[in-house]
């Protein structure tokens, strides 16, 4: 499997290849023994690894629940702090993936990453079909699985790892508006005011998609209290009659 560790406080996701996928049932991890509780499908006949996985770690929309992931384009962006995956042969991606409501199908929309840095990959809104239903959008690794003597006592660090931070999905604006944040980043209160256009809710989310914080102003100007937060990132989601918007937040 893919493991995954969050650190809500240093707000950032970091993710471990082939996590105690090659020996679920051994007693004796990191011995390096070949035997009859190891799953054979993996192996070879001389017990070395032989099969390449994937593994993803994701978040998951639906249609029902929220609409508005479904007629607009989005876009998955955030930074890799390091990338610290030093086996070779591993090809690390960030996707975002579209299906049917029975998944038998779907479109994926994938950036290769190869190291340290931004990354932004947008799923076009003209491409939504009323058949999608579900969205997913996160981390995938692909390559070998692990050995048992490369992985003594399946320490997830083995491998190395990639930590990202600031992911976020962000859902483009039905009609421009334009927005003043002021201070940004703050450590306090940040004020969001609109061209004359009403401001119906404010949703915050950290960095993990967790609600922090809900707002029914409708006016075209609102504070948004930042003092009982974390210091990080953060996502508003900005709803107005003409459409939502993500703005991207800093609590220092």
């Amino acid at each position: 499997m893919l493991r995954t560790d969050v650190d809500p406080v240093g707000q950032t996701v970091t993710v471990y290849p082939n996590f105690k996928i090659w020996d679920d049932n051994d007693d004796t991890p990191g011995t390096g023994e070949f035997d009859a509780e190891w799953n054979p499908y993996w192996f070879s006949s001389a017990g070395v690894p032989d099969k390449k996985v994937e593994l993803n770690s994701f978040v998951e929309k639906n249609k029902t629940d929220n609409p508005e992931y479904f007629s607009q384009d989005i876009t998955f962006f955030g930074n890799i702090n390091s990338f610290g995956l030093t086996e070779p042969g591993y090809v690390v991606k960030v996707f975002v993936k579209v299906f049917v409501g029975d998944f038998s199908s779907n479109r994926t929309y994938e950036q290769v990453i190869t190291g340290a840095g931004d990354f932004t990959l947008t799923a076009p809104g003209s491409e939504f079909t009323a058949s999608d239903q579900v969205l997913q959008w996160g981390f995938q690794v692909y390559g070998l699985i692990a050995d048992d003597a490369l992985e003594p006592l399946r320490a997830p660090q083995a491998f190395g790892g990639i930590e990202f931070q600031d992911p976020a999905l962000s859902v483009s604006e039905i009609q421009q508006i334009d927005y003043n944040v002021y201070p940004n980043p703050s450590n306090d209160t940040w004020n969001v005011k609109t061209n004359n256009v009403v401001i119906s809710t404010v949703q915050v989310f950290n960095i993990l998609g967790k609600q922090v914080m809900s707002l029914t102003p409708e006016t075209t100007e609102v504070k948004i209290d930042a003092s009982g937060l974390q210091a990080g990132m953060y996502i508003a989601k900005i709803s107005t009659p003409n459409g939502v918007s993500n703005l991207r937040l800093v609590r220092k």
